[in-house]
């Protein structure tokens, strides 16, 4: 199945409010499928207050085959050591789906909410120029999405969650 449509979730717009539950539904299982240590309704609840009080600085997308979300990414702009910059914090595209060529518009309209976001940065700050895609995914399948828009993707660094603490797991290394 391949996407034909997508949409970025504003709280201005009357379907988003309508397909905000299944967003949050594939926020919530995407959490529990690949992060068990971290209480999946926290970050719904986090997700929402975050789309509901900065709304400008989320970028919340479903992309759709016909009527039916087949994936998602739930996206915010964070800044490190004085540098703003895109976090993706989750990218996920349903078993058997792909997103069949909508990630050229998702990001002509990522390159638009940017633009505009920009705008509100006073002179002589840093202006928001990257994105960072730190999600549970498999690196390469998820960077020909980035290529196939004629953007540089480079692999810099994964991400691994560890047990710290008195009783870290036994391993076998």
């Amino acid at each position: 199945m391949k996407a034909t449509s997508f949409l970025r979730l504003l709280p201005d717009n009357d379907m988003a409010w309508a397909l905000m539950p299944e967003f949050k539904r594939r926020v919530r299982d995407f959490v529990a499928r690949n992060l068990q240590s971290t209480d999946p309704d926290a970050v719904v609840y986090d997700t929402a207050v975050r789309w509901m009080q900065l709304p400008k600085t989320t970028g919340y997308w479903l992309a759709f085959c016909g009527n039916k979300p087949i994936a998602h990414m739930s996206s915010w702009i964070i800044e490190s050591y004085g540098k703003p910059f895109v976090f993706i914090y989750q990218a996920d595209v349903d078993k058997g789906c792909s997103l069949g060529g909508v990630q050229k518009a998702i990001f002509a309209q990522m390159d638009e909410w940017i633009t505009e976001l920009n705008t509100f940065i006073p002179e002589g700050r840093p202006k928001i120029t990257k994105g960072e895609l730190s999600t549970w995914r498999d690196a390469d399948s998820m960077a020909k999405y980035f290529v196939a828009t004629g953007r540089e993707a480079v692999k810099a660094r994964s991400v691994i969650e560890f047990s710290v603490g008195s009783s870290p797991a036994e391993t076998n290394v």
